[in-house]
């Protein structure tokens, strides 16, 4: 499920979901648009920051806006440790 609407992961055409129905889909139900928003800010920080690709985490900060279409973005800082 995505926002209420029945999606097959195995056999998904992204043609058939397009930008206006995933739009239309968003606006009837934006919890279901913040908590793949959530989901996905999660993700990258455990495994590309907090994974070391970059280093050792040192600290993050961001500060999340929405976009005149409702969806949100992130703007932020991370800091990573000195390494010697």
């Amino acid at each position: 499920m995505y926002g209420g609407e029945q999606i097959d992961v195995h056999d998904f055409v992204s043609d058939s979901f397009t930008a206006s129905k995933w739009f239309q889909v968003s606006q009837n139900n934006p919890l279901a648009v913040n908590k793949y928003f959530h989901t996905m800010v999660s993700t990258f920080i455990e495994v590309v920051l907090n994974g070391g690709l970059f280093g050792e985490l040192s600290d993050y900060f961001g500060v999340i806006e929405y976009q005149g279409r409702g969806t949100p973005h992130i703007h932020g800082m991370v800091a990573f440790a000195k390494i010697d």
